[in-house]
């Protein structure tokens, strides 16, 4: 049996639509292709961030998998938070 090449991951780039929210990412617009070797290839879109930042391009199975949430401030504030002693966890009990 011949195998379907690529029809599998364009069927679910055709499942991203403008407008669509992923996280903090909303996307602006249509999926492309993008080649990286003779043999394989990608789609990205362009996401803007709820935070204000400039867009930016992501791979589509990023997105969908949800390992892609924002355009980095998520991290950036769990970093602060954690930073500033605001991470929720309670300090481990000191004895006296």
């Amino acid at each position: 049996m011949p195998r379907d090449s690529g029809s599998r991951s364009s069927n679910r780039s055709s499942e991203i639509a403008v407008g669509q929210i992923f996280g903090l990412l909303t996307v602006v617009s249509s999926p492309y292709r993008v080649r990286y070797s003779l043999k394989g290839s990608h789609y990205l879109v362009r996401v803007q961030c709820s935070c204000g930042s400039e867009e930016k391009s992501v791979t589509v199975q990023m997105l969908q998998i949800g390992r892609t949430k924002s355009c980095g401030c998520l991290k950036m504030r769990k970093h602060w938070s954690i930073m500033n002693g605001k991470s929720g966890r309670k300090e481990p009990c000191r004895p006296e």
